[in-house]
């Protein structure tokens, strides 16, 4: 099994992106991994598949209560505010909108655990959200398979677990223990710059401002369609709306990720890459 300090990690990380998805706090807890045969589950259970792929590859099922997973839904439509209507979605069923809303925290619980994974390993992870299903009996498992069971929490709501179904080549790729020290991994840009230690020149400059634009995506348009742009016409980017935005200095792309909705009702970026190192040329270096 992958380690308990992985499981709660990307419990944090998704418990965060929730509490900010909902605008109510919602807490992952891990629990020591079982072997998925010995859960006693019962009908009633939302399954949504996550595809993993890069250096790791592999499929797991996230199985939540259907109860919890109406709550999540009407925490994301009423964004956390309306506890009436909270309240009643919990009652209904799993139609169409619903379903759209569920899917939009499930790519948050892929965007923040893919983060946690590629740190994990120091290499390359996708995650993405397969086939979401609601179970009428309850779910089988395949021999061997191991479960991660999260104490799922959500502010003001009873709530069951949540359990992350891990297929069996994914569950030994996380526990071969090949990840990378935390010492190997740069967390933030600053490391990743990799400079040397001492009197550098970039602490010297750290108190100074500048502008840090984010592009969402950029096109070329001729001057004539320009000039005929009026209220209500929509400008078509071609990129797709779930890939990275790009974060930039001066110019120069120095991260991307997923732009995210913050507490504060502003908007803001989920770094998801930095941008490897610019080598520098030495005068007369051939």
């Amino acid at each position: 099994m992958p380690d308990l300090d992985l499981s709660q990690s990307i419990g944090d990380a998704v418990g965060e992106a929730w509490s900010t998805l909902f605008t109510k706090s919602a807490e992952l807890s891990a629990s020591e991994g079982v072997d998925a045969d010995a859960l006693d589950l019962e009908a009633g259970l939302v399954s949504a598949t996550l595809n993993v792929s890069g250096d790791l590859s592999g499929s797991a099922r996230l199985l939540l209560d259907k109860t919890d997973a109406l709550t999540m839904v009407g925490m994301m439509l009423s964004m956390g505010a309306d506890d009436a209507l909270i309240d009643s979605t919990r009652e209904g069923e799993l139609g169409d909108e619903e379903i759209d809303a569920l899917k939009e925290a499930l790519n948050q619980f892929c965007g923040t655990a893919a983060t946690i994974l590629r740190d994990h390993t120091g290499g390359a992870v996708q995650l993405e959200l397969g086939d979401l299903i609601t179970l009428d009996s309850a779910p089988e498992s395949e021999a061997g398979e191991k479960a991660v069971v999260y104490d799922l929490s959500l502010e003001g709501y009873n709530t069951n677990d949540l359990i992350l179904i891990l297929e069996n080549s994914l569950e030994e790729a996380l526990s071969a223990g090949n990840a990378l020290s935390g010492d190997d991994i740069p967390q933030s840009a600053a490391e990743a710059a990799d400079a040397p230690s001492g009197d550098r020149t970039i602490d010297k400059l750290a108190g100074l401002s500048t502008n840090v634009d984010l592009v969402l995506a950029e096109r070329s348009m001729e001057l004539e369609q320009l000039l005929k742009l009026s209220v209500g016409h929509v400008v078509e980017f071609w990129k797709p709306c779930d890939h990275p935005a790009e974060l930039y200095i001066q110019n120069t792309p120095v991260a991307s990720g997923e732009v995210v909705l913050c507490q504060n009702q502003h908007f803001g970026i989920r770094v998801l890459n930095i941008a490897p190192k610019r080598k520098v040329y030495e005068k007369g270096a051939g």
